[in-house]
This record gives C-alpha cells, sequence and structure tokens, in this order.
C-alpha cells in the first residue's frame, strides 16, 4: 500500500540522487538529510504517537523499502536494471527518498485532478489554509507555473495549501498539522460491537429519546436541533 503516492517519487528522485552525472544533481543534493516526518521516526517515536493508522503505514512503507532495497540489490531485476544500473541504494537511502518526495511534493492542478509533483524551488512555499498562490501545470507543454490568488505584497511570504488532507495524513507527510484548516478531518474506525449495540440501543429508545454517553456533564446525543 503506498496511500501517499511516495514510491514512484521516490525511487526517481533517489535514481537522480545517486545518478553520477544526473541533470538534478543541484537540487538533490540540496534536499535535507532528514526529514520531520514519521518515517524516520524510531520505534519508541511511532508509538508515542498513538495512532494505530498512521503507525501502521509507516511500518508498511519500512517493509516496502527493505523490499525494495533487496530487488535492487540484484543485478537481475528490472529495478536494479532501469533505476539504479550503477548503484544499489540502501533501504535507507529508500526510506530518505520517500520521505522526500512525501514532505517536497505539492498538488499541481493540470486540467483534471491535482496530482503531487516535485517542483524545485516552488517547493520552498509553506502552507496556509488560505493560499495566495497555486501551482498549475500546462497540459500541453508540461510547464509548471506559481499563479497568484490574491494581490502580493512586496516581501510578504507566497503561501500555497498541501491539499485538503487530514491531520493523520498531514503529520505522515510534513510532520506537521494545521489547527486551523477547515478541511481537515479525522478518520476513526468503530468495532463492529460497538456499531451493533448502538443500533440495538437506538430501535429500543423511545421516538425523540436521547443517548447520553459519558460523564453526566456531557452533551447528549444527539444535540438538540
Amino acid at each position: 500500500p503506498d496511500r501517499l503516492g511516495a514510491l514512484p517519487l521516490g525511487v526517481r528522485l533517489l535514481r537522480e540522487h545517486l545518478a553520477p552525472s544526473s541533470a538534478w544533481a543541484g537540487y538533490t543534493r540540496a534536499l535535507p538529510g532528514a526529514f520531520a516526518s514519521p518515517f524516520g521516526f524510531r520505534d519508541a517515536q511511532l508509538r508515542a504517537l498513538k495512532c494505530e493508522a498512521l503507525v501502521r503505514h509507516v511500518l508498511e512503507l519500512r517493509e516496502i523499502t527493505r523490499a525494495l532495497a533487496a530487488a535492487a540489490a540484484n543485478s537481475t531485476t528490472e529495478l536494479a536494471r532501469t533505476a539504479f544500473p550503477s548503484t544499489r541504494p540502501s533501504a535507507s537511502d529508500l526510506t530518505w527518498a520517500c520521505a522526500a518526495a512525501a514532505s517536497r511534493a505539492l498538488p499541481v492542478r493540470g486540467g483534471g485532478e491535482a496530482e503531487p509533483a516535485l517542483v524545485p524551488l516552488l517547493d520552498l512555499c509553506n502552507h496556509s489554509a488560505e493560499p495566495t498562490a497555486e501551482l498549475v501545470r500546462d497540459a500541453a507543454t508540461g510547464a509548471v507555473s506559481l499563479v497568484a490568488l490574491a494581490p502580493l505584497d512586496a516581501g510578504g511570504s507566497v503561501t500555497v495549501h498541501y491539499g485538503e488532507i487530514g491531520s493523520e495524513e498531514r503529520i505522515l507527510r510534513y510532520g506537521f498539522v494545521d489547527d486551523d484548516d477547515p478541511a481537515d478531518f479525522v478518520s476513526a474506525r468503530f468495532d463492529a460491537l460497538i456499531v451493533d449495540t448502538a443500533h440495538t440501543l437506538g430501535e429500543a429508545l423511545p421516538p425523540g429519546s436521547t443517548l447520553r454517553v459519558g460523564a453526566p456533564d456531557e452533551p447528549a446525543w444527539p444535540p438538540p436541533p
């Protein structure tokens, strides 16, 4: 599973980073050696997040990067022949590349749905829930432009929106959450027994009744209209 789409971009980024004469060498070598996202967290740091879905995704990605590193180390595999013909990356190399791709890729709109892309220099734009610019790709030429959404003051910050994603995915990609983002959401998973019990209680209660859960001073559910 690659919910973030980081693997294809990460492999391409690492290929350019390790290539002895890559045209993108200046860009890849300027990238940080570590990122604040959970990709590089130690096990104890992951457990401290107390988010099962997020931890599970990081662990799955670790397994995938180890498998990719093993494939890249075997000169007979297609990955080794096409992506890494001269240099064999380690699992740590691939983890770094995936973290870089996930945290630096920005949504680029090009006629359809926005897709993540690595755009040197423009990836320095910070996130804002009320951005002053957006990235737009020309469908014919592939060129990416930074288009202002409002008048900009000289010396002011140019911000973009990192996409309508929830807090879990935002911290997974970028290592932070945005408390002021109106598009934010959280995912929740309920045990089937809880759902069945709530359904049974709902059928047993008289019409118009409210179900109070938790301490007596907590609001009833459903809330009054």
